[in-house]
């Protein structure tokens, strides 16, 4: 049959015309028994690639909108993905169930946040999407979109009720993600949702140890304006300043003794600020140390 023959690793000629957008020939394959649910269907192709009009047909021709492939993805999922909003509203509208998640989790609703695709977010969010739907590993899409820095996404969450202070398997939070990922404009719109800037992942680090450890000024000096704990510290005892002084960030060494950091703070390994900044060659965050009332013994 040769509507059936797997020219390409299971691709069909459906397939071939709905992926390139060939209606007349599409429409000529179906007018001549090509299976529509055959694998990785011809409506998954068409719906990644944006053919709405070929979509349509196959809709039409019984193709079934919620089948998966092997690794889990659905038409609404490949359109989200891509951002093709108008093949996505045609799913919702045909019924296309829009929870169907990956093999690893990943919704619809967190594709489209992951990838910054606003208008199939907010479509999927008026159809019903979970917002607050985690992945195999606790992740929800409010962290995707913060640590991609994709504030839109995040506002509509946001809006649409998802869990600012919700901690994935590791423990990380959305403000984590933003805070170490040097997005302040999402950082602060989780600040003003009402994220905890003290809340740390597994190992005990703080959005304020991540912001200190990668130069993050901008973010740190938000966090702490926002009233976090400079002092707190992660496992081994090693707090924001000295993360700052290890790496060489003055700035973060400087905002950090304004906002009332222990300069002389020991970590388990007997390392304070001064010794980590002396012994990365940091000589002037070392002077900031010392002027500080740093110990120097």
């Amino acid at each position: 049959n040769l509507l059936r023959i797997d020219v390409n690793n299971g691709a069909t000629p459906a397939m071939f015309a709905a992926n390139n957008g060939h209606l007349e020939c599409l429409n000529a394959l179906i007018t001549a028994g090509a299976d529509v649910n055959n694998g990785v269907t011809p409506a998954m192709t068409a719906a990644q690639n944006g053919h709405l009009a070929c979509l349509n047909a196959l809709i039409t021709a019984g193709a079934d909108v919620n089948q998966s492939s092997n690794n889990g993805l659905t038409p609404a999922i490949l359109a989200a993905m891509n951002g093709h909003d108008a093949c996505l509203n045609t799913l919702i509208t045909v019924g296309a169930d829009v929870s169907l998640a990956d093999t690893e989790g990943f919704s619809p609703l967190m594709f489209a946040a992951q990838y910054d695709q606003h208008e199939c977010l907010k479509l999927l969010i008026k159809a019903g999407a979970d917002v607050n739907l985690t992945n195999t590993v606790g992740t929800t899409p409010i962290m995707l979109a913060a640590n991609n820095g994709h504030l839109r996404c995040l506002n509509s969450l946001i809006t649409a009720g998802a869990h600012v202070n919700h901690a994935n398997d590791n423990g990380d939070t959305a403000a984590i993600y933003a805070a170490q990922s040097n997005h302040l404009e999402c950082l602060n719109a989780l600040i003003t949702a009402g994220a905890d800037t003290n809340q740390a992942n597994k190992v005990r680090v703080t959005p304020a140890i991540f912001t200190a450890n990668y130069g993050h000024i901008e973010c740190l000096n938000a966090l702490i304006a926002a009233g976090a704990d400079v002092n707190l510290a992660e496992n081994n005892e090693d707090t924001p300043i000295m993360a700052a002084a290890q790496n060489g960030h003055l700035e973060c060494v400087n905002a950090l003794i304004i906002a009332g950091a222990d300069v002389n703070h020991v970590d388990n390994d007997g390392d304070t600020p001064t010794i980590l900044a002396t012994r990365n060659g940091h000589h002037e965050c070392l002077n900031v140390l010392i002027t500080a009332g740093a110990h120097v013994d």
